[in-house]
């Protein structure tokens, strides 16, 4: 993996942990964000980024729309285009 690729995977684990409290729960407010999603919170993580940017999050349904759209628009704060993929 490229630097500028393990960036982005860093970047997304922090965003991902950023959900968690001290004790390893779900913030309300990330359970609130992502109620519709149907996400494995024990084991959420960016596994793998390849070129062009695309960043697959495993533990998460196909069809999480508001956590792929909430990863993408973080990074774009820092001028990070990315596509976000979720699967089991």
């Amino acid at each position: 993996m490229d630097e500028h690729s393990k960036y982005i995977q860093d970047k997304v684990n922090e965003i991902i942990k950023s959900f968690y409290d001290k004790n390893g729960k779900v913030k309300k407010e990330f359970e609130k964000i992502f109620e519709e999603d149907a996400i494995n919170w024990g084991d959420l993580k960016c596994s793998l980024v390849k070129k062009c940017y695309v960043v697959y999050i495993e533990e998460a349904d196909p069809n999480c729309e508001n956590l792929k759209e909430y990863i993408k628009r973080e990074l774009s704060l820092e001028g990070i285009d990315i596509e976000v993929i979720t699967y089991w």
